[in-house]
């Protein structure tokens, strides 16, 4: 089985995904915080292994060829090294828009995010949607997705080529 990678934004349903369409798709859901902080997403201390901690553990998983999605995080400087190594991506962000971005918002106080990561994401949205499609590597596939990830979506995400 050839494993998709999707670099996805947060709040794009990926662990929603990994629970609900299990009887479809084989996937996993990477979380970068795990190998990114030494204290865990809230932590302020950044792992000196950073990214190649979180590179490698995706190749690795890449190998057992074991699933059709991983999502793993939308870093730049993951991105860049998944491209390095000669991984293909899709690139899944929301449109940066007022009410895309209320929508997001919404959805993090839903599922139970912190306040602390709602208010991050509040203030740096711009930035960081902007940034994650003006950095995308040459040849990369981005598709703009404001909703979930449903089925129809991943389904022509799997039935397409990923560069």
């Amino acid at each position: 089985m050839k494993t998709k990678v999707l670099c996805a934004f947060p709040g794009l349903g990926k662990s929603y995904a990994t629970r609900h369409f299990a009887d479809e798709f084989k996937m996993k859901d990477s979380d970068s915080s795990e190998f990114h902080y030494l204290e865990g997403l809230d932590g302020k201390t950044t792992n000196p292994d950073w990214p190649k901690n979180y590179l490698k553990h995706i190749r690795e998983i890449l190998k057992s060829e074991e699933y059709d999605f991983l999502f793993v995080s939308t870093h730049a400087e993951v991105r860049e090294g998944l491209h390095l190594h000669g991984v293909p991506y899709v690139l899944v962000i929301p449109h940066n828009t007022p009410q895309v971005k209320a929508e997001f918002l919404k959805r993090y106080r839903e599922r139970g995010s912190s306040e602390k990561f709602v208010a991050l994401l509040d203030r740096m949205w711009n930035e960081w949607t902007n940034r994650t499609y003006e950095t995308r590597v040459p040849g990369s596939v981005v598709m703009f997705h404001d909703d979930h990830l449903d089925r129809e979506f991943l389904r022509r995400v799997k039935e397409s080529h990923t560069r």
